[in-house]
């Protein structure tokens, strides 16, 4: 599968809201060892609007749905998950401006564009024990890729996000409540890394469906 067109693309992101939702229990006890314990109830109602805007939106444009999915995100969910997730999709708009379908070149961009942005906002880097710990593995593995197909690469790209995000266990938080906890953290991931994979895992397993 070289490529998918926005109908398709909609109906991934719709994938993406019902697996988030599944593993809003998994993300909430993550939360609940290292952090305030109100992740997963971020991330389902996050994607419970996007998955309301996505299912009454008539718009066509990749870049507008999913601007719009990013801004649902940072109005409906509080604290730092709703602007770090908001900007996850508010970044990948930007590298699709103007495009009716997404390849494997696109999607490595889009995550580039989302890598970037999260770090700048968040002014974290690798090894701090956030999300980027999963999303950077993801964009180096998606470069490599670029020119794939799609589902082959995405394959990947989730298979190198949930290695990151695996990894985090290891690591001392440098961010928000799990600063403060110390040496505790070690062993539990972090909840942000762990959802990263989780949305780049569903995307893949959406494609996946599409074969033959």
């Amino acid at each position: 599968m070289k490529e998918i067109g926005i109908e398709e693309f909609k109906k991934m992101l719709l994938h993406v809201c019902e697996k988030i939702e599944e593993k809003e229990p998994l993300l909430t006890d993550l939360d609940r060892e290292i952090g305030d314990g109100d992740h997963g109830y971020g991330m389902k109602i996050g994607f419970e609007a996007v998955k309301k805007y996505l299912e009454k939106t008539k718009k066509d444009d990749l870049f507008e749905i999913l601007k719009d999915a990013g801004y649902e995100f940072v109005n409906t969910v509080g604290g730092v998950t709703g602007p770090i997730f908001g900007t996850f999709f508010l970044g990948m708009a930007k590298a699709v401006r103007g495009r009716k379908t997404v390849d494997s070149e696109t999607f490595s961009k889009m995550l580039r564009t989302a890598y970037e942005d999260i770090k700048r906002r968040g002014r974290a880097e690798e090894g701090g024990k956030t999300i980027v710990d999963a999303l950077g593995p993801a964009v180096r593995a998606s470069e490599k890729l670029a020119g794939e197909d799609l589902d082959k690469a995405l394959e990947e790209i989730a298979k190198a996000s949930k290695e990151g995000a695996e990894k985090t266990r290891d690591m001392l938080a440098k961010f928000g409540r799990a600063r403060t906890l110390g040496e505790r953290v070690l062993g539990t991931p972090d909840p942000g890394a762990v959802s990263m994979s989780i949305i780049l895992e569903a995307m893949s397993e959406y494609l996946k469906s599409l074969k033959p």
